[in-house]
């Protein structure tokens, strides 16, 4: 691949750079990266770029338009060590959207072009930051759930002891109790879940897994919690359907949603007769919603 490059002098007369040979196989080699590539010339002009280091607004014309990169640029090319930044790009080409890139700049050698050629690769990072925060919130807001179950046990073992000559109030705390360590089970069952995708273990093979059994059991994990917030939980819909996939996520999946719309309804619970409100209906006033259908 040559690159030709030229200078104008007083802004009347053109002087032609020898062109820049760069090795031939370069391209086809960028073209099946990931990454959005770009290969610069000593002058800082732009000798080989990808498409979507244009999309992402990285280049525009023969220039490198991100004033930080271009700083890394020319340190890299001056000390000839590799190095990494970090930068957050705004496009109109995709509505605004703020894009994170992980951008190592390595030099090409003195062989490649004659030397003073930089490759800058960009690697999207938008959305494994995204999985990064809802992975540190999922944490976070498990590590505080799990001490009211926790707390919950401790506070009605004691009260069943002190409780021993009273068989009915200690069927009644041992009921509480069960449903406490259900409420831990599903807990614990979540953490293991989200370990397994993290650590990008295989999912098992997919198998027939009745729809029925998935929305019994998650609704069965969120009636404690939509109890306690004056919620009742119902199902509808066609019966005997199946899916191929893995039941134990998606009865974590289904429950994930049917407790966020429990926390709150304004998401997807529907009025106790379950029918969705159409066009212009309103609440009577004084009416209370104290049950709803998922």
């Amino acid at each position: 691949m040559t690159a030709r490059v030229t200078t104008k002098s007083n802004g009347a007369v053109d002087h032609t750079q020898p062109p820049v040979r760069l090795p031939a196989g370069i391209a086809s080699v960028l073209s099946v990266l990931s990454s959005a590539s770009v290969v610069l010339d000593g002058e800082d002009r732009v000798l080989l770029t990808s498409s979507a280091a244009r999309v992402f607004g990285l280049v525009k014309g023969d220039d490198l338009v991100v004033g930080e990169l271009l700083a890394l640029v020319r340190q890299v090319r001056r000390d000839g060590e590799i190095r990494e930044g970090e930068i957050e790009v705004s496009t109109s080409s995709f509505n605004g959207r703020t894009t994170s890139f992980a951008v190592p700049v390595a030099p090409l050698g003195p062989v490649v072009g004659g030397g003073g050629l930089v490759l800058l690769l960009a690697e999207d990072q938008t959305e494994s930051r995204r999985v990064e925060e809802v992975r540190r919130d999922f944490v976070a807001n498990t590590s505080h759930e799990l001490k009211t179950p926790v707390g919950a046990l401790a506070l009605l073992a004691e009260t069943v002891e002190d409780a021993a000559d009273d068989p009915e109030a200690v069927r009644r705390f041992a009921g509480r109790m069960r449903q406490e360590a259900s409420r831990l089970t599903n807990l614990v069952q979540d953490m293991i879940t989200l370990s397994r995708i993290q650590a990008a273990e295989p999912v098992p093979d997919p198998v027939p897994v009745q729809l029925d059994a998935v929305v019994a059991e998650a609704l069965d994990r969120c009636r404690m919690k939509a109890a306690a917030g004056g919620i009742e939980l119902a199902a509808s819909g066609q019966h005997g359907l199946a899916v191929e996939g893995d039941e134990d996520l998606l009865v974590t999946a289904l429950r994930n949603l049917l407790e966020n719309a429990v926390e709150d309804p304004r998401r997807g619970l529907h009025p106790a007769d379950g029918r969705r409100r159409r066009g212009n209906q309103r609440r009577r006033p004084g009416h209370r919603h104290s049950r709803a259908r998922s």
